[in-house]
């Protein structure tokens, strides 16, 4: 029985590995096709990103260039307009109000170089900055949302980032007298790039022909030094610096490159992240079935043990041993059900033969019985008949010898006779007869 359940053991365990085996290399081949579909997903999703942030920052610069180009030509529509602005540059407002008065007296048409700045702001409220520098002039006219009049400052002391500029071209001259740069207000356009998941990683930059930054995003995930590196690859105007980077330059219609920066370990780190929880979970998937898979052969194990005991238990000579009937699967429960059953029937034809056997030893002890009485008494008559010849009365042996012979004849199995033998029969009955009758 040892051998029994060792061998039983050792096939269940070459089962569980066997399983163990299969659901194995599935969930492995399952978590790999999932990764691998991720990371594609992933790469696509990352590429629709730059060529989202490509598309939107082109039509938001080309929309931009359109309004500075505009407000360019509507400067020096006239030809009197220039003059004018160069007369406010050199005079104080008091000076320029009176130049403009007297022009719009003289039939020249009235334009006071503040009041347009105000204009032009109260129509686009979505620009920060205008400047206006002209060749002919140290200072710088700045204007922004706080102070749309603008003023007057030294060169050395302005600064504009993020701008778009337009040249004012004199009519008269065809030439370049000054540059019109607009700061535009860009948060709207960055969180709308900061609400794709997949721009978290980028930063973005624009740069106008004249090598000036025109726009910067930089994703949640990008860090203060990944900003730095690209900043001094851009100062230096070597891109070759960035060799951890993935660059991405598209070069737009307007003149302006749009530049797509993503760090490859920043990449790495997200693309793991991004798949770990796959990882982790065809790992507890593998875990739970491999368990689920070990506990329910050591069930199923446990059970047929028990199943196999009690069989050999019957077969030692114990007809009583039954299997529980508490197996929770519904295939062992009928299999114990079934054994059960047949035990049963077996014990019931066992009881069957052994009643039977009973039954023939007492008859068979009957049938020696009673063939031992007869020849008892067979023996007993022949002694009397010797005794009776010794005291010499032939007539009563005679009579004993003849009840002796029917009595033989009466206990005689046998199912076949002689004529001879019913004759002598009858006249050794006819004789005991009438012999009675003679001592009546």
């Amino acid at each position: 029985m040892l051998l029994k359940s060792h061998a039983m053991q050792a096939s269940f365990a070459h089962l569980i590995k066997l399983y163990t085996t299969i659901i194995s290399v599935m969930v492995v081949l399952a978590t790999t096709v999932f990764i691998t579909v991720s990371i594609r997903t992933y790469d696509a999703d990352l590429e629709q990103a730059e060529n989202t942030a490509i598309v939107q920052v082109g039509q938001m610069l080309n929309q931009n260039q359109q309004i500075a180009a505009q407000f360019a030509t509507q400067m020096t529509s006239s030809s009197s307009n220039l003059p004018s602005i160069e007369k406010y540059f050199d005079s104080s407002i008091t000076d320029y109000s009176n130049y403009a008065i007297d022009k719009s007296i003289s039939g020249s048409p009235y334009f006071f170089w503040p009041t347009e700045s105000r204009q032009f702001f109260t129509q686009h409220d979505q620009v920060t900055q205008l400047t206006l520098r002209l060749l002919s002039q140290n200072k710088v006219f700045v204007a922004t949302q706080a102070n749309p009049g603008g003023a007057l400052y030294p060169a050395k002391d302005v600064k504009q980032r993020f701008a778009i500029n337009a040249p004012l071209i004199n009519q008269t001259s065809l030439e370049t007298d000054g540059v019109l740069s607009i700061s535009f207000d860009q948060s709207e356009i960055k969180r709308q790039l900061s609400q794709v998941n997949a721009t978290q990683p980028l930063q973005v930059v624009v740069r106008s022909e004249a090598d000036d930054e025109a726009f910067y995003f930089a994703g949640k995930r990008v860090t203060r030094q990944q900003q730095r590196d690209l900043n001094q690859a851009l100062t230096a105007g070597n891109m070759k610096m960035l060799r951890d980077y993935h660059v991405t330059t598209k070069q737009l219609s307007s003149g302006y490159t749009v530049m797509t920066v993503l760090n490859r370990h920043l990449l790495s780190r997200l693309i793991i992240g991004h798949v770990l929880p796959l990882i982790l979970l065809g790992l507890i998937l593998l875990l739970g079935l491999s368990t689920g898979l070990w506990l329910t052969f050591r069930r199923y194990q446990h059970q047929l043990n028990t199943i196999v005991d009690t069989v050999q238990t019957v077969s030692d000579g114990n007809l009583d041993a039954r299997v529980p009937m508490n197996l929770r699967p519904t295939d062992l429960h009928t299999l114990a059900g079934g054994i059960n059953a047949m035990l049963t029937e077996i014990h019931q034809h066992i009881y069957t033969i052994y009643q039977l056997q009973i039954a023939q030893q007492e008859a068979n002890r009957r049938a020696l019985q009673a063939q031992i009485n007869p020849h008892f008494m067979s023996n007993t008559l022949e002694y009397i008949r010797m005794a009776a010849l010794e005291a010499h009365q032939p007539e009563l042996a005679n009579v004993v010898y003849s009840f002796a012979a029917l009595l033989r004849n009466n206990t005689d199995l046998s199912s076949r006779t002689t004529l001879k033998q019913e004759v002598s029969f009858i006249e050794k009955y006819v004789f005991y007869i009438k012999f009675g009758f003679l001592i009546g």
